[in-house]
C-alpha cells in the first residue's frame, strides 16, 4: 500500500475541503494510506517523512501569497526520493472566468504560472503534477465569489492517482 502525506495551509477552509476530497479519492479508488497535515502540524510530520512515498503540497493563495508555513516547508531539501505534487486554491485568479471571460484553462494556467512555476526554482524537487483550483472569497461573512469546482479536484486527483500507480 502506498503512503501519501498531504501537507496544506488554508485561510478560510476551501483548501481543507479540497484536501479532504483528494484524500478520499486516493484512499478509496487508489488504495493509498493518506495522512493529512495542516500547517501547524508540519514539525511533527517532518520527522516522519521517511514513512511516505508521496507528498502532496497545497496552499491557499490570498493577495498573491502562499500560506507562509507551507511555502517554507516546500523550500526544504527533504523530498529526495519522494513523488511530490502541488496544488493551490486561487479563487481570485479563477474568478477571472466569471469576471473577465477567461476560459477556465486560461485562468488555471495563469494561476499555475503565477503561484507555482515562479517558485519551482526555490523548490528542491520537480513535481510530478501541479494545478490550481478555484476558491471562495468571503468578506465580512458575505460570499463575494465562488470559483471552486469539485469536478476539477476529482479529475486532477484521478490523473494523479493513475500517475502514482504507475511509479
Amino acid at each position: 500500500m502506498k503512503k501519501t502525506l498531504i501537507v496544506f495551509g488554508t485561510r478560510k477552509g476551501t483548501t481543507k475541503e479540497t484536501v479532504q476530497i483528494i484524500a478520499e479519492i486516493l484512499r478509496t479508488d487508489y488504495n493509498h494510506e493518506v495522512d493529512i497535515c495542516e500547517s501547524g502540524q508540519i514539525r511533527t510530520y517532518k520527522k516522519r517523512l521517511s514513512e511516505f512515498n508521496n507528498i502532496i503540497i497545497g496552499s491557499s493563495i490570498v493577495s498573491g501569497r502562499w500560506k507562509s508555513q507551507i511555502l517554507t516547508f516546500a523550500k526544504k531539501d527533504i523530498f529526495s526520493g519522494k513523488n511530490v505534487a502541488i496544488f493551490v486554491t486561487a479563487g481570485g485568479t479563477l474568478n477571472k472566468v466569471q469576471k473577465y471571460g477567461y476560459t477556465k484553462s486560461e485562468a488555471i494556467n495563469e494561476a499555475i504560472q503565477n503561484y507555482i512555476d515562479k517558485y519551482l526554482k526555490k523548490f528542491k524537487f520537480d513535481p510530478i503534477s501541479k494545478t490550481a483550483f478555484g476558491g471562495k472569497v468571503i468578506k465580512k461573512g458575505v460570499l463575494k465569489y465562488n470559483s471552486w469546482d469539485k469536478s476539477d479536484i476529482i479529475a486532477w486527483t484521478n490523473d494523479l492517482g493513475i500517475k502514482l500507480s504507475q511509479i
